[in-house]
Order: structure tokens, then C-alpha cells, then sequence
């Protein structure tokens, strides 16, 4: 006979848990946390039933949309000359198959605060590897660059990283408005993984952390009622994040070398790779080629070697030696797939954003978070993006995904 705890602790999804422990650390280790998740299932025998299953394939959810934006790049194999690119990035993408069956077959019982905790850990102890990891570089080459910016990222792009530091620090804002974690404790945290999103540099990671901050600021004001104290916070944030953006030269200097990029005021060097040139080149080019073909795109399997053609004929030539995609993943999902390809991915974020029923408040900001990250890069070509992404989005479709 199975007493209450007992019954209580089969029931827990731990591979849950240790894969959002493991999403901030090190992308590598992301086929353990599948393997857990598996192992577990398999020994749970947890299964749901065809009414739950048909609910969770909603087209309001995002395991439903998922699988289709997975499908589509199937048919897009229909149209592609580099068959062996295609399936490659087929195989890569399997996370959007692999996590919406998972979310779809195995019962939930989530306890929403032990999922943030877990991840909020998984964020401070990668900053505790990398700095580890960088301290022991500073000692060997005395360059103190090695505790900034992407020097400071050992596993993954900075881009990537800011965006899990960002949700780990909206997790953790939650739990300390909501009182789950000690208040002291939690602005500590909170204010860790903002300077960490500051330090790696990331210029979409530092306005998402800004929108973020406020957000949880209006949030715990409709909580307490201090709308004035709300107020005055929001302010001092934004004046400390304006001043970091002057003074500190690190960020000031990218951020002002952005805004001439943007204002025409500094002309873009065509051979340059520098991060905003590059992202001003490739996203010209990805519109030029998605003009050209809108409807169908180019293809799973040619999205890159017509991107790479494309930057040779207009002398691109750094953006097309380096072979970078397009750098906004709405804009390579739409050269690759054409318009259903965009639209699915659109719907992946909007459709859960306005039919999302519990914990509205921090699945709403999650989902920002990942909307926004694919805006400054194709986040969604790399398995640190995928995988993560394809993970949080099955998680916010649970409907046993609230707090407890």
C-alpha cells in the first residue's frame, strides 16, 4: 500500500525540476536532463487521458503549434537542393516533437515554486561556474576582460545567457513579492542576475531585464496598493540603467555605436561582423530574399546557402565567410518556410500570451522574455535556444502548472 507521502513523491515531476536546473548552466548537459525526464516517465507510468490529452492539444496552447512549426519544416524539405543541411536542422529541431508528446502523454503535478527555485539555483550557480572559470584565466593571462561580456560566458552565446538570467531574475522578483522567499533575500538575488545581465553586455538582454524590472515593480504594486513607493522604484531603476548606459563604458560604447548604426549617422562597413553591423546586413539581405519568395520560402534545407549567395552578390563578404543565418528567427523561419512558417512561430508566443489561464502574470513575462529573444537572434538555430524554448513553452501549457 502507497501511503500519502509516498504517493505524494511518485507524483512529483523531479525531471521537471532538474531540467529547468540545468537550462542556465551549460547547454551540453541538456540530454541528461531529456534522459531524466524519460527515465522518470517510463518509471512513472503516468499517463493522461484522452480528454486531457485532446485539452492540452488546443490550438490556444503551445504544444499544438509546436509540432505544426516541426511539420512544416518536413514540407519545407520538399523544395530544398541541400537535402543534407535540411535534415540536419530536422534533427536539431526534434525538441519541438520530442517536448510536446512528452507534455501531451505524461501527468503533471507541478508545483510552480519549486520550478523557479530549481531554476533560479540553476541561474546563480552557472555565475559561480563562469567566474570560477574566469578567475582561473585571470590568473593565467592577467586580462582582466575575462570577467565581462562574452569572456565571462563560458557555455553559451551572451545572448542566450542574458535571456535565462533574465527569467531567472523574473522568478525570483515573483517569489519575493509573493513572499516565498525571504524579501532580503530575494532583492539580493534579484539584483545579482540584473548586474549579470549587465556584465555580459547583451544589449536585447539589458532592455528585457529594464521591461522586466518594471513590470514586476506595476505587478507588486497592484499587489500592495503602493502605487507612490511603485513609482519611485520604477523611476531609480530606469535612472540607474540610463546612467550604466552613459557612464559605464563597456555598454555605453555598444549602445552608441547601435544608435549611429541606426540613425544613419555611421556608415555600415559592408566586410564588417561587428554584432550591430552584422545584424543590419543579414536582416537587408533575409528581407531582399523573403521578398523574392514570401509565400513558400527557399526551403528547410537552402535558407543558409541562399543567405550565403545573397551576401556574396551584394560584397557582404565577413557576414557570408562566418555564414551567419539571418539573425532574427522571425525573419529566417519565414526565408525558410514561407509565410505559415512565421505565422506558427507568431502563434507559439501570442496565442498561449492571451489564453493563458494560471499564473498569468509569470507565464505572460516568460513568455515576453522568449518572444523578445528572438527579435536580435535566430534563437531558435542553436540547441542552447531550441531546447530551453521548446521546454518552457510545453511548461506553460500545463494546466497543473500553478502555484501550489
Amino acid at each position: 500500500m502507497i501511503t500519502p507521502l509516498k504517493d505524494k513523491l511518485v507524483r512529483q515531476p523531479f525531471g521537471l525540476y532538474v531540467f529547468a536546473f540545468l537550462i542556465p548552466i551549460n547547454p551540453k548537459w541538456y540530454g541528461i536532463g531529456i534522459l531524466f525526464l524519460l527515465v522518470e516517465a517510463l518509471i512513472r507510468r503516468n499517463f493522461n487521458s484522452r480528454e486531457e490529452f485532446l485539452k492540452l492539444m488546443s490550438w490556444k496552447n503551445s504544444l499544438f503549434w509546436l509540432l505544426l512549426f516541426y511539420i512544416l519544416h518536413f514540407t519545407g524539405m520538399l523544395y530544398s537542393s541541400n537535402s543534407s543541411f535540411g535534415w540536419m536542422d530536422i534533427g536539431m529541431k526534434a525538441s519541438f516533437v520530442i517536448f510536446p508528446l512528452y507534455f501531451l502523454t505524461i501527468r503533471q503535478e507541478v508545483n510552480l515554486r519549486r520550478f523557479m527555485q530549481f531554476f533560479i539555483v540553476g541561474a546563480l550557480l552557472s555565475a559561480v561556474i563562469c567566474y570560477f572559470l574566469s578567475t582561473k584565466m585571470y590568473l593565467e593571462t592577467g586580462k582582466s576582460w575575462h570577467f565581462r561580456e562574452s569572456y565571462l560566458s563560458h557555455f553559451m552565446h551572451r545572448s542566450y545567457w542574458a535571456t535565462y538570467l533574465s527569467i531567472a531574475f523574473i522568478f525570483s522578483a515573483y517569489l519575493t513579492i509573493h513572499r516565498q522567499i525571504q524579501v532580503v533575500w530575494g532583492l539580493f538575488i534579484a539584483t545579482v542576475f540584473i548586474a549579470l545581465v549587465f556584465i555580459t553586455g547583451s544589449k536585447a538582454g539589458i532592455l528585457t531585464v529594464l521591461i522586466s524590472a518594471i513590470a514586476c515593480i506595476i505587478y507588486w504594486a497592484k499587489q500592495t496598493g503602493k502605487l507612490r513607493t511603485a513609482l519611485a522604484l520604477a523611476s531609480s531603476i530606469f535612472f540607474i540603467f540610463l546612467a550604466a548606459g552613459f557612464f559605464v563604458p563597456a555598454i555605453s560604447n555598444r549602445l552608441a555605436s547601435t544608435v549611429e548604426y541606426v540613425t544613419g549617422s555611421r556608415e555600415v562597413d559592408p566586410t564588417s561582423t561587428e554584432s550591430t553591423t552584422a545584424r543590419i546586413l543579414m536582416w537587408e539581405t533575409a528581407t531582399e530574399l523573403i521578398k523574392e519568395q514570401p509565400f513558400l520560402g527557399v526551403g528547410t534545407g537552402d535558407v543558409k546557402d541562399v543567405l550565403i549567395a545573397r551576401n556574396l552578390e551584394k560584397g557582404y563578404t565577413g557576414v557570408a565567410e562566418k555564414q551567419m543565418n539571418a539573425h532574427n528567427q522571425f525573419l529566417n523561419s519565414w526565408l525558410a518556410l514561407g509565410v505559415l512558417g512565421l505565422l506558427s512561430l507568431l502563434a507559439l508566443f501570442i496565442l498561449p500570451y492571451l489564453f493563458v489561464r494560471e499564473s498569468v502574470f509569470i507565464f505572460r513575462l516568460l513568455l515576453f522574455i522568449l518572444f523578445f529573444s528572438l527579435i536580435p537572434e535566430s534563437f531558435l538555430e542553436t540547441q542552447a535556444g531550441i531546447i530551453p524554448t521548446a521546454f518552457l513553452l510545453g511548461f506553460i501549457s500545463l494546466p497543473q502548472g500553478k502555484e501550489r
